[in-house]
């Protein structure tokens, strides 16, 4: 038997394979350092992040783009909690904004005003070289005067139906949360912060209970003007969960059905549902949301709504 190592194609395709992956690998990463990035400098970043630093007022937030690199965060500290680093922010997001700062690479200024929900011709810019500072102003329009999460302690939430209807009375106003009966980790209703479509966003955690009961969460007084709008999904984290099925949610408009849907086991929308009120401006309705599941296991259900 011959000790010599084999040079046969066949034998050497496994090898040559892995040194394709390798040698991918460390393109891709020197393409991230030195070619995606458009060749920016640590210094123009440090200049641009002065810029704002000086300028950005309380209601202001601030963007980096490209959203993944970490290169301007150092000079950014003090105002790490003005920092919106959403993928793809809607209106609904940016709610009580004046400003919003963008520091882009130059060379991809355009993708970041893209990314801005309303039109961003009018922004004013200040070049750094290879960084560009975009100052763009919130139009009023975009700006909504009512959201459920903000009434959240007004709304009547309960559990079941008929006879064995059961309804929660416990509001905690800190936690901003309801609980029924007891206290349960994941069982209540609250105010909070979930990734739905790849984002954060400010929701009402709603989850779906145990038996396939129905959870109700209504609104009695929600005023109107040209526009409902209600956007609900399933946060990632739940739709990552194995033993997860799907999960069914209804929308009533003074109890009248608005529409029934379905969100599968591994997806995690956040889905709009718009209704014109035009003709009703000036009136309330009672809003309703219920939500069940045939199995709870991380069915982390969110909603939420605005009037505008």
């Amino acid at each position: 038997m011959s000790l010599r190592p084999s040079t046969s194609p066949k034998r050497l395709s496994p090898l040559i394979a892995a040194g394709l992956i390798v040698f991918a690998g460390i393109a891709s990463l020197l393409a991230q350092l030195f070619v995606f990035p458009g060749n920016a400098v640590d210094a123009d970043w440090q200049r641009a992040a002065a810029h704002v630093v000086e300028a950005v007022e309380a209601d202001d937030v601030v963007r980096v783009h490209p959203s993944w690199t970490e290169a301007p965060m150092p000079y950014l500290q003090t105002i790490g909690n003005q920092l919106n680093r959403l993928h793809h922010p809607l209106a609904e997001d940016i709610q009580g904004v004046e400003r919003i700062w963008i520091i882009s690479e130059t060379d991809r200024l355009a993708e970041a005003l893209a990314r801005i929900p309303f039109d961003t011709a009018k922004a004013q810019l200040e070049r750094f070289d290879t960084i560009t500072v975009a100052l763009v102003e919130v139009p009023a329009s975009t700006q909504f005067p009512f959201a459920l999460h903000e009434h959240l302690d007004q709304a009547i939430v309960t559990r079941g139906s008929g006879k064995k209807q059961e309804k929660c009375t416990n509001w905690d106003a800190q936690k901003r949360e309801w609980q029924c009966a007891k206290r349960d980790r994941w069982l209540y209703v609250g105010e909070s912060v979930r990734e739905l479509d790849n984002d954060p966003r400010t929701c009402i955690y709603a989850h779906a209970l145990p038996n396939q009961r129905v959870l109700r969460i209504e609104f009695p007084e929600v005023p109107l003007y040209e526009t409902l709008r209600i956007r609900a999904g399933l946060d990632l984290r739940g739709a990552r969960n194995a033993r997860a099925t799907q999960i069914d949610y209804r929308i009533y408009v003074d109890d009248k059905l608005l529409t029934s849907e379905s969100i599968a086991k591994a997806a995690s929308p956040w889905t709009a549902h718009d209704i014109d009120t035009t003709e009703r401006t000036g009136e309330s309705v009672r809003l309703a949301v219920e939500v069940q599941a045939e199995a709870v296991h991380g069915r982390f259900f969110c909603f939420n709504g605005w009037s505008f």
